[in-house]
């Protein structure tokens, strides 16, 4: 709820009691936010929300900051054609970035779903919850001091 609270900064007053019940409107903006911006509905059931965590893109990008930093980046030229100038100048910037893990960017935005999710009272508490885990496991390997945990 911390890291949701990043875009939502109401959801930082609702750590001191997280299970209380929401009012109907709050859940009803809720379920409208997950259902006209994300196309999330409650029929396709929690699992459905596991769209919108990649971890495997944050990996790669990730893993490009890295290189970038190490002078290790992908070749101009491919079978697909030749980036112009800018694209060139956006894939040598990557380097900038490999301090701010995308995958802490991913999360803030899945850590936002999935509270909107919990407070639309439209999914099972449980397997939101546990993506709420999920998120907290996978969050624990970029903090130095794993009592934060």
């Amino acid at each position: 709820m911390a890291l949701a609270s990043v875009r939502e900064p109401d959801a930082m007053l609702r750590q001191i009691a997280p299970s209380a019940a929401l009012p109907e409107e709050q859940r009803a903006d809720a379920a409208l936010y997950l259902q006209e911006s994300l196309g999330l509905h409650a029929d396709e059931g929690a699992h459905a929300l596991a769209r919108y965590w990649l971890p495997a893109q944050a990996h790669h990008l990730n893993q490009l900051a890295a290189d970038a930093v190490h002078g290790v980046l992908p070749p101009s030229q491919s079978w697909f054609g030749q980036p112009t100038p800018e694209e060139l100048k956006q894939r040598n910037a990557v380097k900038g970035v490999s301090r701010h893990a995308a995958t802490i960017h991913m999360a803030e935005k899945f850590a936002f779903y999935l509270h909107m999710s919990l407070d639309s009272g439209l999914f099972d508490r449980a397997p939101l919850m546990e993506y709420a885990s999920a998120l907290r496991s996978c969050l624990c390997r970029f903090t130095p001091m794993p009592s934060a945990c």
